[in-house]
Order: structure tokens, then sequence, then C-alpha cells
């Protein structure tokens, strides 16, 4: 795992400047790769390749980037693991070539060459975010994994091209402008993260995941990201002939692990204590011949804590287990520090443990699997069940009704509900919600709804406007299927694996995901809806795959989430914090946020008249991250409150 950067800037600069630029922007991704680094020049082309080294595969020298292809045409600065990659050696043996090493890096490179960038994407399993510069049509090409594992930013400023692991690279390039995009900002306020293709930075782009983008250098425009796979393609597919569901999924999990345990570090695993997790412990353990290394972390207060449910599945396993047991001051002390972790604005707050979790397992080793995937793939959300049930409910009523009641529901008083019983108090939060439901109109509007950290109409962006609902790529025969497909697309790149991946890569610690092998991805796509969700029990199959090695008496009945209690926090240890960069002057200065709106819900969460946990989070990562970003930036935030947004490319 790495972190990769680079640029195209025809005759802007001379060699000696582009070689200190390019370091400049390799250092910045340092924690991604503290192991070396490395830089490439054309200089007559204006190209730089940076490459920051977290070494998994071939420690040695050989496995050193950027690297050329033995016939010199490409070079490639690659981030991630091609788990097959021995596989494909095999299919080039016909060439007459020797090969350097055994890195997954030079097999990447050489498979190019010799079978052309399609084939080479179509023949990868694993996860990746490269870029490969093509030496005899000068053109540039990014590429990134099916889900989106790894990330991948670029974008023109002024003439030059510039991509990057991470935002934070970019501004080591002399050209790179900082401007706030109000959209994007829109964007993230309403669902906690900032969606591809779009970055929180105007003309900077997310290349979305199972594409690859070609930028030809003499055309100065960027292209549109070509899409080389989506998981519709699983329909096309065909599972071995004769085997249950139950022994399709269980070998296509078994194999993606076994295929996940190469490298020359060593390896564990996160464990919670819940179906995903445990199931991927399960089957490394039964294919390991010593204990396996699993990590856990425990919180004090038991309503969040599943380190004992983690321990009595580590213990059954026989893993080597280590469990760190955090107290609040620890992670009250982490999250003014979040901002350094992401480089955009990001407000998913089981963020904090999840950051604490990569530092506890980076100490015993650099690779960590983990259980990610699995409820998007397997029905594992409560919405794949309540939205088709309030979906159903919904459609009975017409549309000018359903507003009229939506409007009602969301013009009561915050304390109109304050005198019901304790065990119903939360029926205001309730009734707002679903009065956000009823308005949705289409099952895009009704995975928004659902999902949405917006409550009412008022938009808390000056300026700001949010972009149109996502649409499915394909349109599935269930609404539940057709949510769990806007998450493949949206929930599962731009919050879960942005989540791990920074906070993973913030200390060197690279994090796998058997569930996302997309063998095991295809498989699953292709069960009956009946496979993955009963009820309102989700991941059926899941449950039966793993009740061959782990007794179903100990897995949690339900999960307690890995939120730590903020909302309660902000009534506490974090408010003198919080009311720091909620101070209205401050707002007003910035010209970001309308300072009433944030104001007004700060007092009804303090009175206790409304719980704002998820709308003031959002606030509070913007301001946190805003002021990081200025600190970097070394000037003042456009204070514009009318800025001119460029055109986005769409991803094909």
């Amino acid at each position: 795992m790495c972190g990769i950067s680079g640029f195209i800037s025809p005759g802007n600069f001379h060699e000696t400047e582009m070689s200190d630029i390019c370091r400049q922007m390799t250092a910045l991704i340092r924690h991604r790769g503290p192991d070396s680094d490395g830089i490439w020049l054309a200089p007559h082309s204006g190209v730089a390749l940076g490459h920051a080294r977290l070494s998994i595969q071939d420690l040695s020298p050989s496995g050193h980037q950027p690297m050329a292809s033995q016939c010199g045409r490409f070079v490639i600065t690659f981030n991630g693991e091609i788990y097959n990659h021995l596989d494909i050696r095999v299919g080039l043996r016909h060439r007459e070539m020797a090969w350097v090493g055994h890195s997954d890096t030079e097999t990447l490179v050489e498979a190019i060459s010799a079978l052309g960038m399609e084939q080479t994407l179509q023949q990868c399993i694993g996860m990746f975010a490269f870029c490969v510069w093509d030496r005899e049509q000068n053109t540039l090409t990014l590429a990134r994994d099916r889900f989106g594992e790894k990330p991948l930013y670029y974008g023109m400023c002024g003439d030059s091209f510039l991509f990057s692991s991470e935002l934070t690279s970019l501004r080591g390039h002399p050209h790179f402008a900082s401007r706030i995009s109000r959209t994007a900002l829109s964007d993230y306020f309403k669902r906690g993260y900032v969606p591809a293709p779009q970055s929180i930075y105007e003309g900077i782009y997310k290349l979305p995941p199972g594409c690859c983008l070609t930028y030809k250098p003499a055309d100065r425009v960027l292209g549109t990201p070509y899409r080389y796979w989506t998981i519709a393609q699983a329909s096309h597919g065909q599972d071995e002939e004769g085997a249950t569901a139950i022994e399709t999924i269980d070998a296509r999990l078994r194999s993606a692990v076994q295929r996940q345990l190469i490298g020359d570090v060593p390896l564990g695993a996160f464990l919670s204590g819940g179906i995903d997790s445990t199931l991927v412990v399960a089957l490394m353990q039964s294919l390991s011949p010593n204990p396996v290394n699993t990590f856990t972390i425990g919180f004090a207060q038991s309503k969040y804590n599943e380190a004992n449910q983690a321990k009595r599945i580590a213990t059954y396993l026989g893993t080597h287990h280590t469990e760190l047991y955090i107290n609040e001051s620890e992670l009250l002390s982490t999250i003014p520090r979040i901002a350094d972790v992401y480089d955009e604005p990001f407000a998913d707050a089981s963020q904090v443990p999840t950051v604490l979790l990569c530092q506890l397992a980076k100490q015993h080793v650099t690779v960590a699997l983990t259980g990610d995937g699995a409820d998007e793939l397997f029905g594992g959300y409560r919405r794949y069940t309540d939205g088709p049930l309030l979906w159903s409910l919904a459609r009975r009523l017409p549309l000018s009704a359903r507003r009229c009641v939506s409007r009602l529901l969301e013009s009561l008083p915050p304390g109109a509900l304050n005198a019901m019983p304790a065990r119903i108090s939360d029926l205001a939060e309730k009734l707002q919600k679903v009065a956000q439901l009823l308005s949705a109109n289409s099952q895009a509007s009704l995975y928004s709804q659902l999902t949405t950290h917006q409550t009412g109409r008022e938009s808390i962006v000056i300026g700001g406007y949010a972009s149109p609902d996502p649409e499915p790529g394909m349109i599935m025969d269930s609404i539940a299927q057709n949510l769990m497909l806007l998450d493949i697309d949206c929930y599962l790149p731009d919050d879960i694996l942005v989540k791990v991946d920074r906070a993973a890569m913030s200390v060197g610690l690279e994090t796998r995901a058997p569930f996302l092998d997309h063998l095991v991805a295809e498989s699953a796509w292709r069960l009956p809806l009946t496979d993955k969700i009963q009820g309102r029990r989700g991941k059926m199959i899941l449950r039966q795959v793993m009740s061959k090695y782990v007794p179903e008496a100990l897995i949690a009945t339900s999960k307690k989430g890995f939120t730590p209690p903020v909302g309660e926090w902000l009534k506490g240890p974090l408010k003198a914090w919080a009311a720091d960069l909620l101070d209205s002057d401050l707002l007003r200065r910035q010209g970001f946020l309308v300072p009433e709106l944030v104001q007004r819900r700060w007092q009804e969460h303090q009175a206790g008249k409304r719980n704002w946990t998820y709308q003031l989070w959002d606030v509070l990562m913007f301001q946190s991250w805003l002021a990081q970003h200025e600190r970097q930036a070394g000037t003042q935030t456009s204070r514009t409150t009318h800025p001119t947004l460029g055109k986005q490319p769409s991803a094909a």
C-alpha cells in the first residue's frame, strides 16, 4: 500500500523545479508510504510521477517505484495490491522476459505492456489506484479499482494536470488553487461526505470506482472517465454448476481470504464480534497454521461496548487477540486531531474509534483484514427492510397529499412533544424523518431521504445548492436491491471505504476487504433477495455460512455500532471546543455557513429541545477541516459568497 502523486505541466518548469515539486507533493503523503519514496521525470513532456512506498510484497529494491516496463514504453506509479498477480504472470509466460523481482507492480506494468489496459484491468483481482505514462502515445491513464477501495483525485489547475492519492498532496503543486466548491459543500452537509465525482475543491475530482481516464497533454482537455466494470456484469456470470448458494459463497469467500493473506509482512484482522468480521477471521484462522492476530477496541460505556463479544469469539477461534479499552479522555483528545487524518470534510463519527483501532493494529501488524462491504452486498442495513415498507405505505397516498402531511409534520415546533414520556421522547425526530420520506417521489429520492443528514428545507450553505439525487446504475426488480445498488455506488466508496483508508494510511497500515473481492461480490449479486433478507433480518446466507465455523450463540443478536456518544459529549466535555468552532462571528467572517441556523441548532441541542447530533457533527468536522485547510494553504480562504463553479465531468 502506498501513495501516488504527479503532474503534467508542459513547458512550465525546468527539470530541477519539476523534481522539487514532485518531491514536495510526495512528501505530503509520506504517511501512506513511510518506507521509501521515488520520482520519475520526463522533462521534455513535462511529466512527473511520484511514489511513497509502504512495502508489503517484495521488500527489496526491485519493488521500487515509479517502475518502467522492460520494453521502456510504460512507466507506472501504483497504490494497492493485486492479489492474483502470480496467476497473471503465468498467463504472460509466452513472453521472452526475465522477471526482476516478485512485486505485483512489476506484474501490472508488464501485463499492461503485453495485454493492454482494458484486458489487464479485467484480469486484476485486488484494490488499486494507479497512473501509467505511455511514452510512445504521450498519454497518461489513471485507473481505480472496482469498488473504490483506494482513492484517486485528479484535475486541471491552469494548464497543469494534477493527480494524487490525497488532496493534501495536490497542495504541493504551485498551480493548485484551493477554491472550495459550494455545491460539494452542500452535498457534504446532505450526506456527511463529499460524493464522487466531486471533491471539496473546484476543478478537482475523484475518479469514480471501476473507472479509468486517459489524458492527452496535447489536447489539454479532461476526458470523460470510462467505466470498465459495474456490478451489473454479475448478472451475466455463472457460478459453479451444482453447488448450493451456501457452498458457493463459502468457497468464494475462502478463496478471497486466501488470496488476501499474501505478503512479506505481519498480517492481522479487525474483530468486532459481528457476523462480517467474525466470518473473515474464522476463514483466516482455518487457513493459517498459527494463531491469527486480531484487534478490538472496547468502550467503558456498556451501551457501546462490543469487546466482550469479540473476545469470546477470539477465544473460540484461538486467535492471538489484542484489545484496548478506550476511555472518554482518549476519545475526546482524538477528536480535535481528526482533521489531520481526513483530507476533505468527513463526518462519520465512527471515524474516531476507527482511527484508534488502526493505531492499535499498527503496533503489531502492517496489514489488517476487515469485514467491509458485507452489509451492502448481503442486505445488512435496516433501510433495506424499512425503505420498501415506507415506500409501499407512502404510495397509497397521492404525492400532493403526502407533501401536505410532510409540511404539517415539519412545522411542528421543537418543543411540541417535550411533554411526552421518556420512552418516546425521540418521537419529534422520527416524525421529522417520516415527513421527509413522505415527500419522496422516486426510489432515488427515497434513498436520499433515508440517508440524508438534513432535516427540514433550510439550506445551511450560503450560495450553495446540492446535486440531484443519485440514480441507480440499473433498475433492479425490488426497491431493496436498488437501495443496495445505490449504497454500493455512493455510501460504500465515499463513506465506509474513505473512513477506513484514511484512518489506516495515516499510520501506515494496509487494510484489505475480502467481501470486496469482485468474484465474491458478483456471486452475492446473483443471489435471490430471499437468500439475503427475510422479514427484517439481513445477511441470511452469511449467517448460514458462518455457522459452519462459529456457533450462532456466540454472535451478537444486534450490533451496538461503532459510534461514540457524540451528542452527549457536545453537552459536556466537548462543549467548549464545539462552541469555539461554532462562534457566530467566526462563521460570519468565513462566509460559508448561515450563522443563525447553526446557532439555533446548537442552542436547541444544548437545551434538549432537539437532537441535532448529526447536523452539528457535520458542521464541526467542516469547521475543523477548514481551520486545517487555511493553515496548509497559508492564505485566507476565498470569502466570495457566490464563486463560479467549474463544469464537472461525469462517469460514463
